[in-house]
């Protein structure tokens, strides 16, 4: 797929192991300009949280050759694949939403439902307990507080020590009720709630959040400098709202943001100014709104990789600082 555009794979229970290699590689040799979504390895325990991009193929494969894993077709892996990892992958600290993701994969047997399947190799007898104490007592440690609020289920990401907060379909109607706050959330996915303004005090104790989804709401309004403590905010979803123009200290603070979703929404009026804190964005989803046009300037200074209109009421468009 050399062509491809975007690529989303996300959201799934990556087993970072030798099997990856193939994965990884491919993925380091398509287009720059291709948008990949997120691959956050969730077994095995020693890299869970991390981004594949960040794992070297060193740490994938420790004890085997790498490059047997490098060959362009790859023997069709069985279900027993996905479980090719230590035994210590559950840990006390992981939360009672993931060990119940864990304990619905299949397994073959009784005696496997309570600990994940291990690969036999010529260095260690399968015939002899091995001894895992130490490393154990050190996993089952929970190196951060998990605060996450009640009404949510949280993950915790080991590569920066943040938290994966997913509150989707709460019925939540105000950011600011989520109690306790969870502690340095890296992604908070709030979609399909009852959500109508996005308030200054909202994401004051999350200044490190790298994903915020609020799509699917009913905001209207989003104060200004709402998003202003998110100076590490990489993809903004606002999709799915009723929110009618856009003004630019809606989006102050946003100085690293990289993809902007505000599809399928009413959005009327977008000010000359609107874009201009948020320099380094790639991708940008206006499709299916209600615009006529935009104002000479409104896109001067970025560099988008991909700009969606399709669905609007456009009529026709300035060269000067949009097209050009």
């Amino acid at each position: 797929m050399n062509s491809v555009v975007e690529l989303q794979l996300e959201e799934n229970p990556w087993n970072c192991s030798c099997e990856l290699i193939a994965l990884k590689t491919w993925l380091e040799s398509i287009s720059y300009s291709a948008l990949v979504g997120d691959v956050v390895c969730e077994f095995p325990f020693r890299l869970h949280g991390r981004d594949l991009d960040e794992v070297s193929k060193q740490e994938l494969c420790p004890r085997r050759a790498i490059a047997e894993y490098e060959i362009p077709q790859l023997p069709h892996l069985s279900t027993d694949a996905y479980y090719r990892t230590t035994p210590a992958l559950l840990p006390a600290s992981f939360t009672s939403s993931a060990i119940a993701r864990s304990s619905s994969r299949p397994t073959k047997g009784p005696r496997q439902s309570r600990k994940l399947k291990s690969r036999p190799t010529a260095r260690i007898s399968s015939n002899k307990p091995q001894n895992y104490g130490q490393i154990i007592s050190y996993q089952t440690k929970s190196p951060v507080p998990l605060d996450c609020p009640t009404a949510c289920t949280c993950n915790l990401q080991i590569s920066d020590l943040g938290l994966n907060v997913n509150c989707q379909e709460r019925k939540i109607e105000s950011i600011s009720d989520l109690n306790p706050k969870p502690y340095n959330p890296k992604k908070m996915y709030l979609t399909g709630n009852f959500i109508p303004v996005v308030r200054r005090s909202d994401f004051i104790e999350a200044t490190g959040l790298d994903l915020l989804h609020l799509g699917n709401n009913r905001i209207s309004r989003i104060h200004d400098r709402a998003f202003g403590d998110l100076t590490h905010l990489r993809r903004l979803y606002l999709n799915g709202n009723v929110i009618d123009h856009l003004t630019a200290n809606m989006f102050y603070g946003l100085e690293t943001l990289q993809f902007l979703y505000l599809e399928y929404n009413i959005i009327k009026e977008v000010t000359s100014d609107t874009f201009q804190h948020v320099p380094k964005l790639q991708l940008l989803f206006l499709n299916n709104n209600l615009l006529k046009t935009l104002p000479v300037g409104t896109l001067n200074g970025l560099t988008l990789a991909r700009l969606n209109f399709r669905s609007n009421h456009l009529r026709y468009l300035p060269v000067s600082g949009v097209l050009s």
